[in-house]
């Protein structure tokens, strides 16, 4: 995103190190500087290194000076897509149209946002149709024509960023004096059944390289292989939680099942005599069960409390959920009582199956 002095500070938030930009960045001659944000600061220095101030970074070859970071939660987004590429990436519009050629050619200034910035703007994502926008003081205004879904740009984890999409074209000068640049950068999305395969792959190679021969094909991935990167160290994370899950789950199923057995073996005479006296099996059956039901009643009690004072430390690994899902707790109380009436009958069964003569003759 370009911005001008005044712009970050006028949002309320200071730098989360360094400053924001000042008159001196302005002036003609000084240095192009830069702001990153709190994402890119963590992933490409080392977790967060805080030495960063003054050091280069270079931009669509340009080189620009590090004078701070934005707090954690500020970000900005501005792309410049051509015509159908949110249809190619799956993106939904939820107001308004796309780019056409015809912007694109006619040189109009025209841009997209997101859901979220044109409700944080406008109320409502119809509003912010026909509403002007501009970068810095000095850029010039565009007209919003259209309103796209929220895009998960720094992992499904995160908040989506408020995003701009600017006319494909030419970028307009940052700073007075400058004359445009033209981004050398360019993605391209293709939208087919066949992606990710090799043969799809060999074609795409193949019509690019009669243009230019010279010109490699660099970071090829499908959506899917993005995904699966940005939800690698939570997936890892979510796996170790569900492994442990599983254990506890087992452990608690052997452990119903130990009590119960043991509380079998020590009243063995007892149902015998019950038995031997007309008791129904059934009868016992549901007494072994039952006894093993308020045990799981107790655990799951004490389970589900603690469960719901640490749901908030796993808050960051959870998406479209909150930690304190009502069905998700409803759902895993079932599980629960479904094995351990599984584990409570086994016993039970097994006491209700007791041959009194025989128990009484040994005893």
């Amino acid at each position: 995103m370009t911005a001008t002095q005044g712009v970050l500070p006028a949002l309320g938030v200071p730098a989360y190190i360094g400053r924001w930009f000042s008159n001196e960045d302005d002036t003609a001659g000084s240095p192009p500087t830069v702001i990153l944000s709190y994402g890119y600061w963590q992933r490409k220095f080392g977790g967060g290194d805080r030495g960063v101030l003054g050091r280069t970074v270079v931009i669509d070859f340009v080189p620009y000076q590090i004078i701070g970071v934005m707090p954690r939660d500020l970000q900005f987004v501005n792309l410049s897509p051509s015509p159908g590429l949110l249809a190619a990436q799956g993106t939904r519009l939820v107001a308004g149209r796309d780019f056409t050629w015809d912007d694109v050619l006619g040189q109009r200034p025209v841009a997209l946002v997101s859901e979220n910035m044109a409700r944080e703007s406008w109320g409502d994502p119809a509003n912010a149709l026909g509403k002007r926008i501009r970068m810095g003081r000095d850029g010039p205004w565009v007209e919003v024509l259209g309103v796209a879904e929220n895009v998960y740009a720094d992992g499904l984890t995160q908040p989506a960023p408020p995003t701009v999409y600017f006319r494909v074209g030419l970028v307009q000068p940052d700073r007075p004096g400058r004359s445009a640049g033209v981004r050398r950068t360019v993605t391209f999305a293709i939208r087919s059944e066949r992606a990710g395969t090799e043969v799809f792959l060999r074609e795409i190679a193949a019509a690019i390289h009669p243009v230019n021969a010279s010109l490699p094909l660099a970071k090829v991935r499908t959506l899917n292989d993005v995904y699966r990167q940005s939800m690698a160290r939570t997936s890892f994370a979510l796996v170790l939680l569900g492994i442990a899950g599983a254990m506890a789950l087992t452990l608690a199923i052997v452990g119903v099942y130990g009590v119960l057995a043991y509380a079998v073996a020590q009243r063995r005479r007892e149902v015998s005599i019950r038995l031997a006296l007309g008791a129904e099996p059934r009868v016992l059956k549901w007494f072994f069960v039952r006894k093993g039901l308020i045990l799981n009643c107790i655990g799951g009690i004490l389970g589900l409390a603690l469960a719901g004072g640490l749901s908030r430390s796993i808050s960051s690994l959870l998406f479209g959920i909150k930690p304190l899902d009502p069905l998700t707790y409803i759902a895993s109380g079932g599980l629960i009582v479904t094995a351990a009436m599984a584990a409570s009958y086994v016993p039970a069964r097994k006491a209700a199956s007791v041959d009194p003569m025989e128990t009484l003759r040994g005893e």
